[in-house]
């Protein structure tokens, strides 16, 4: 439940988003398996000169490491599909948004999409992963993902990732 503390498996968050609230830099947080398909996190920090609204499953915050306990088979972040053409436009939902200096690892991104196609925002960028360029994303899969722009994923640093359908 995100009623809960988060400090032990026993009192751990229900949703990502509830932990990602209460994270801090420095702080590494430790997600058990599972799918992760809800919740959502409008980011704060744009990454370009404007001011995005698109919702994602998890803004994970600056200086913030968020790693899959057991991997990118057992642990996913499920982003949710628009009204529109290939799951994009109004209802859409990117998987992950990643602040400066923070760290994805170990996990299956897919189903991300973004509600923009039009407007040259952040809105319309990585529809599995937005990125701040100083972000890194390890060992994670990303797929099923749409988007105008890096349907994938947009910026960052990828290490030992696969894309798969994007």
């Amino acid at each position: 439940s995100d009623s809960s503390d988060g400090w032990t498996p026993e009192t751990a968050k229900g949703t990502l988003a509830g932990v990602m609230a209460l994270a801090r830099a420095g702080d590494v947080v430790i997600a058990l398996p599972g799918t992760y398909a809800d919740g959502s996190m409008i980011q704060e920090t744009p990454i370009v000169a404007c001011t995005p609204t698109l919702r994602s499953r998890v803004v994970v915050p600056e200086g913030v490491r968020l790693v899959a306990r057991d991997g990118a088979v057992a642990t996913a972040i499920v982003g949710e599909a628009g009204t529109g053409e290939k799951g994009m436009g109004e209802g859409a939902m990117r998987g992950v948004f990643l602040c400066a200096h923070a760290e994805l690892e170990g996990f299956t991104v897919r189903d991300g999409h973004t509600d923009s196609v039009n407007v040259e925002d952040d809105n319309n960028n990585g529809g599995g992963v937005l990125a701040d360029s100083t972000a890194t994303v390890r060992d994670c899969v990303i797929r099923d993902c749409t988007s105008p722009r890096g349907a994938g994923s947009r910026n960052g640093r990828y290490v030992r990732c696969r894309f798969e359908n994007n």
